[in-house]
């Protein structure tokens, strides 16, 4: 679900890093959220030349991979995923996330991470963007980073082969 709001996206050939309020002048949402994702953008490209495509901090076991049991589980902790930072707040098994699917009975699978920005609403989330104080308007959307752990089928039977 998107967000009520107007919808001009950093193209790679401008250059803005934020917008400046003037006095006596009308702010405009575009004006506010350039001043949020103008910075946004450019952090998400130093994470991505600094770290790389992935990575978690030397001796992390954070989003951790284990199967025991016929359970897959995901270690809590931090992890840099093209430039966005997923959180994982406890170990969880695969099965605990919302609206996957069920791992698969055979065969060979790649477990990855997908990592993603996502906007969310007050429809989503009533308790915390509702405005008791406004009889139950919302104000804004929230934007946040999204995870999930995921299984493809494997094209080849070894991990050296898995792209």
């Amino acid at each position: 679900m998107t967000g009520d709001i107007t919808s001009v996206p950093l193209r790679a050939k401008d250059r803005w890093t934020a917008a400046r309020m003037q006095q006596g002048r009308v702010l405009l949402d575009t004006d506010w959220n350039l001043d949020l994702d103008g910075p946004a953008r450019d952090a998400r490209q130093l994470a991505a030349d600094a770290i790389g495509p992935a990575g978690v901090a030397i001796g992390s076991t954070a989003f951790q991979v284990s199967l025991a049991g016929g359970v897959l589980s995901v270690g809590a902790g931090t992890m840099w995923v093209d430039g966005l930072l997923a959180r994982n707040a406890v170990d969880l098994s695969y099965a605990d996330q919302a609206q996957i699917p069920p791992l698969p009975a055979a065969g060979t699978w790649v477990v990855y991470l997908d990592v993603f920005p996502e906007e969310v609403q007050a429809a989503e989330d009533p308790a915390e963007l509702l405005d008791p104080a406004l009889d139950g308007i919302d104000t804004t959307t929230r934007t946040r980073v999204g995870w999930r752990v995921r299984v493809a089928q494997a094209e080849t039977p070894t991990c050296g082969g898995a792209s």
